[in-house]
């Protein structure tokens, strides 16, 4: 089973960025997200320098450390302090999803096709009404390619670790100290890394007309 382990809010705090980068020692996961305004940005980016097999993209932020109503201005300007820290995004997600709305649309599209970053986290098929997400799993797909499906860890546990075809998304907070629970995502990544072909999002294979 092709799996990318992405762990969000790198940069949140060291707590988070401690738990990360042990998570990337141990070989649990390649594969993270950075939010730029975090009171630890400046540590992750310092630590990374020594981690080049660390995969990092933009968790772009516009609820929690950058209020923003002008979401693509304030995306544009996260892409390029990530770029000037010396981080070359792989990917984009965002901060409790934001860019995952239909509202967000066409900023994503706008914000894809201004800085080249042509891979993200996707709406899954797994999650709510499947013709929702396909609707807007088609329009995402002329300037973006995305794994075919996401789960949280949680709710790929709960679901019964159900295997897909094709590159599943598995997000986890490690170190995070608003829930609890996340202090068992890294006893379980232990066990259940074991069975994955672990990639990130480097592989997912990018349309001919995106490249």
């Amino acid at each position: 089973m092709k799996v990318i382990v992405n762990a969000d809010d790198l940069g949140m705090s060291l707590a988070v960025n401690d738990a990360i980068f042990r998570a990337f020692d141990e070989g649990l996961l390649v594969s993270t997200t950075a939010l730029v305004h975090g009171p630890a940005f400046g540590d992750a980016v310092r630590r990374t320098r020594n981690r080049p097999g660390l995969h990092i993209g933009v968790h772009l932020d516009t609820t929690e450390f950058h209020l923003a109503p002008d979401r693509l201005q304030a995306w544009r300007e996260q892409v390029r302090i990530a770029r000037e820290a010396g981080i070359e995004p792989t990917h984009l997600d965002s901060h409790q999803h934001i860019h995952l709305h239909w509202a967000s649309l066409l900023a994503l599209r706008r914000l894809c096709r201004e800085t080249g970053i042509s891979r993200l986290r996707g709406r899954s098929l797994d999650y709510g009404p499947s013709v929702r997400s396909r609707a807007w799993r088609r329009m995402v797909q002329t300037f973006a390619a995305m794994p075919d499906h996401y789960f949280s860890l949680e709710h790929w546990v709960a679901c019964g670790s159900p295997e897909r075809e094709g590159v599943t998304e598995i997000m986890v907070h490690p170190g995070n100290p608003h829930h609890a629970r996340y202090a068992r995502e890294m006893e379980q990544l232990t066990v259940l890394r074991r069975g994955w072909q672990v990639c990130s999002f480097t592989d997912l294979a990018v349309p001919v007309q995106l490249a």
